[in-house]
């Protein structure tokens, strides 16, 4: 049985599970055990509605610099296209939220017209 992870501590924040998804697996290839932050937001079928939201890879912390220079040196041999760094910006996320809260009104909104249409149906 695998010994749970206990004491773990942040080396790496990314901006989709999918790129923290693939550090854990760098990670675990090179024998250090990882997980990722568990953000139930990014784990739905709309994570989109997520995006100013990042995802951490956590390592023991006894393993924290060792993970650290894997994950440094892990995208060193590929194309600079593939190394952009991810840094939301302040506007970029106030977009993102203002967007976000009207898919989310407009929802609700929705909803409460078909309550009211089935409410209607129901007395008539």
């Amino acid at each position: 049985m695998p010994e749970p992870l206990s004491g773990l501590v942040p080396v790496a924040e990314f901006g989709t599970l999918f790129e923290a998804d693939a550090a854990v697996a760098l990670l675990e290839s090179c024998g250090i055990p990882a997980v990722t932050s568990n953000d139930p937001a990014l784990r739905t079928v709309a994570p989109y509605l997520a995006s100013d939201r990042t995802c951490e890879v956590l390592v023991r912390y006894y393993d924290g610099v060792r993970a650290a220079e894997v994950l440094a040196s892990g995208g060193a041999d590929l194309p600079g296209a593939f190394q952009v760094e991810w840094t939301p910006t302040t506007g970029a996320a106030r977009a993102r939220s203002r967007l976000r809260g009207c898919l989310i009104a407009g929802m609700v909104a929705t909803l409460a017209l078909l309550v009211v249409l089935a409410v209607a149906a129901a007395l008539t």
